[in-house]
C-alpha cells in the first residue's frame, strides 16, 4: 500500500498538469506580449530622452503621434515570436496569427495616419499665421483628409483580404467583370 500512495499522488499531478497544459501554452503568450509591451515602453522611453536631446521639433512630434502605433506593433511583434514555440492546436495557432496580422495591420495604418498629422503640424509651424499661408493650410488639411481616408480604405482592404471568404468572392467578382 506505501507503494500505492505515491503513484497516485503523481498521477492526480500529472493530470493537472495535462489538463492545464493548454492554459500553459496561452499563459507563455500573454506573458511574450507582457514583455513585448515592457520592451516598447522601454523603446519608446529611449526614443524620448534622444528626442529631448535634438533640437528639432520633428522627433517630438513624430513621438507624439507614433508612441502608441509603436507600443501596438512591438507588443504584438512579441506575442508573434512566441507562437512557433508554443503548442498550440492548429486551430487556435491559426487564429492568433491571423489576430496578429489584423493587429499589425492596424498599427500600420494607424502609424501611417499619424504620420500624416505629423506632416500637417510641422506644415503649419513653418507656415505661421499668415493670412496668405491660409489657402496652403487649408489644402493640405484636405490632402490628408483624402490620404487618411485611402490609407483607412486600404487597411480595411488589406485585413479583408486576410480572411479567405473575402478573397474568393473578390477573385470570383474579378472573375466575372472580365
Amino acid at each position: 500500500e506505501k507503494g500505492l500512495v505515491p503513484q497516485a499522488s503523481l498521477g492526480y499531478e500529472l493530470d493537472v498538469l495535462i489538463a492545464l497544459h493548454p492554459w500553459t501554452d496561452l499563459l507563455a503568450l500573454a506573458l511574450a506580449a507582457t514583455l513585448g509591451f515592457v520592451l516598447s515602453g522601454a523603446l519608446v522611453r529611449l526614443l524620448v530622452v534622444w528626442a529631448g536631446r535634438t533640437s528639432t521639433s520633428v522627433d517630438d512630434l513624430f513621438l507624439r503621434y507614433e508612441r502608441r502605433p509603436i507600443r501596438l506593433v512591438v507588443t504584438v511583434a512579441s506575442a508573434r515570436a512566441a507562437l512557433p514555440w508554443l503548442d498550440l492546436s492548429p486551430g487556435l495557432r491559426e487564429a492568433l496569427s491571423h489576430a496578429h496580422v489584423l493587429a499589425t495591420i492596424l498599427g500600420v495604418v494607424w502609424a501611417l495616419t499619424g504620420a500624416l498629422n505629423v506632416a500637417e503640424e510641422l506644415l503649419q509651424t513653418r507656415l505661421g499665421s499668415s493670412p496668405t499661408a491660409a489657402p496652403i493650410r487649408t489644402q493640405f488639411h484636405a490632402l490628408k483628409n483624402i490620404l487618411s481616408f485611402g490609407i483607412g480604405l486600404l487597411g480595411v482592404a488589406f485585413a479583408l483580404m486576410t480572411f479567405s471568404q473575402v478573397r474568393q468572392f473578390g477573385t470570383s467578382l474579378l472573375a466575372s467583370a472580365g
